[in-house]
């Protein structure tokens, strides 16, 4: 499932989703709007798991609103998927 903000992993999981690919966060674009998401829970960037759901949540290519960018680097993310 392709969802813009990582934020609904959970209800992804109990639907049956088994990958979720995000982006939105930037990865905290502008320091420390990442440092603070992560402290509150947010996924903010990388991989996790949520139950039976695997998250992948990109920082991006650019950044938004601003032409700045503090934190993170700009990144393509290729996902190889594989039958099982």
């Amino acid at each position: 499932m392709a969802d813009h903000q990582p934020i609904e992993s959970e209800e992804n999981d109990a639907q049956g989703v088994d990958l979720q690919l995000s982006g939105h966060t930037h990865a905290g674009q502008i320091w420390p709007t990442g440092v603070l998401s992560e402290l509150l829970g947010a996924l903010n960037y990388g991989q996790y798991r949520t139950g039976g759901c695997d998250v992948i949540v990109s920082s991006g290519i650019a950044g938004w609103a601003y032409a700045m960018r503090t934190g993170e680097h700009c990144e393509y993310v290729v996902v190889d998927l594989k039958a099982e």
